[in-house]
């Protein structure tokens, strides 16, 4: 018997893979992961607002770190992304990079 406190895999339709948390708070698959990774590079960055922790300095480090995680899961990745997920991902870390370095040279 499955602990409902450990996430499990399961596949869904096409080659989609999905996260159940056992949480109630639904899945995760990795669209969603992609774009969560983005938004918390984003708060690092000062580029937009955590809700939970208002007026936090930005950390360009932490961010650097976050989008060499998305470059390294680009990378352990290719050739096993969908169109779709490899455009997603092709997008969201051009556009950080880019945000990077115009919030780097300030």
């Amino acid at each position: 018997m499955s602990d409902p406190q450990k996430p499990t895999l399961s596949s869904v339709s096409g080659n989609e893979d999905v996260v159940n948390t056992g949480s109630g708070a639904g899945t995760i698959d990795f669209t969603t992961w992609v774009l969560s990774l983005r938004e918390t590079v984003l708060v690092f960055m000062g580029l937009t607002e955590d809700p939970e922790q208002h007026g936090i300095d930005p950390d360009m480090d932490a961010a650097r770190m976050n989008i060499e995680v998305l470059e390294l899961i680009q990378t352990k990745t290719s050739g096993n992304l969908t169109e779709d997920e490899d455009r997603l991902l092709r997008t969201v870390l051009y556009e950080l990079r880019v945000a990077w370095v115009n919030r780097a040279s300030r």
